[in-house]
């Protein structure tokens, strides 16, 4: 990761834990809890333009750069403010103990 000294992680992403809840129809419908903060550095990797139900969308992938925290697993998502992250992998960062790598995709 470049630029890994101190303030490298300026971001300040709110970590969110999918949870399906049962509607009265039978469905099902999933929301998003907070449950909570760390600091991050985002690393965009790709942008792919992409038209969906009707609209232009942007696909953006990012390696986002994390302290270790056993808790966050693929299928959360990290926030960023209005912006969602959908974590699709997790990995050790190699280049400093101690961290991690989250895979995410946002779409906008």
């Amino acid at each position: 990761m470049s630029g890994s000294g101190i303030g490298a992680f300026r971001r300040r992403l709110v970590a969110e834990e999918p949870v399906d809840v049962a509607n009265a129809s039978g469905s099902v419908a999933r929301n998003f809890v907070a449950r909570f903060s760390l600091w991050g550095n985002l690393e965009r990797l790709n942008t792919q333009a992409q038209f969906v139900a009707g609209r232009d969308e942007a696909a953006m992938t990012f390696r986002i750069h994390l302290r270790a925290n056993a808790a966050l697993k693929a299928g959360w998502r990290l926030r960023l403010g209005a912006r969602c992250f959908d974590i699709l992998a997790i990995e050790p960062d190699e280049t400093a103990c101690g961290r991690i790598t989250c895979r995410c995709l946002e779409i906008a």
